[in-house]
């Protein structure tokens, strides 16, 4: 009986242990999991801010360059108005090597929300700053009359899902 009862015992102690071992290392799996997703999403996250600031830039600079095109194409225009040809057509030139210059920054800061918005789709603050900077730039390509680039960006405008441009 008592060799009965010590072996039962025993047996009970190995299930114990057992069981201990086990929700140990499921604990300490658990918690390995948690750390590197926690890690991982930190990176996501400091990834997304690099991103979002560096189109904040982009975006920035090319309002600044659309500002400084807006001021030099309406010189032009008076230029042109006032039969002043070759100073017209010098400043002319100047507007579209800003043109351009104001569309490569745009591109870029759209790029910029591009890769971001692949990491993290679902996140509505950046699907809403994609859709104001494809606004800002479908708006600048009707004035530009660039309807090729503005059917584009009208497209694009519908793929993230804000209806607040819709009727604008």
């Amino acid at each position: 009986a008592a060799f009965l009862a010590a072996a039962a015992r025993a047996v009970r102690r190995r299930r114990v242990v057992g069981t201990a071992l086990a929700l140990a290392v499921i604990t300490g799996a658990v918690s390995i999991g948690m750390v590197i997703r926690a890690r991982a999403r930190r990176e996501v996250e400091a990834l997304v801010e690099a991103q979002t600031t560096a189109a904040s830039d982009a975006q920035a600079k090319a309002r600044e360059i659309a500002a400084q095109r807006d001021v030099l194409r309406s010189r032009a225009l008076r230029l042109f108005d006032d039969h002043h040809w070759e100073d017209g057509e010098a400043a002319w030139t100047q507007v579209e090597a800003m043109r351009e210059r104001e569309e490569h920054e745009y591109r870029s800061a759209a790029e910029h929300l591009d890769s971001v918005l692949l990491l993290d789709p679902q996140r509505r603050d950046l699907r809403e700053q994609a859709a104001d900077l494809t606004f800002e730039r479908l708006v600048r390509a009707e004035r530009d009359r660039r309807g090729d680039l503005a059917a584009e960006l009208g497209s694009r405008l519908n793929t993230y899902g804000d209806r607040r441009h819709r009727d604008e």
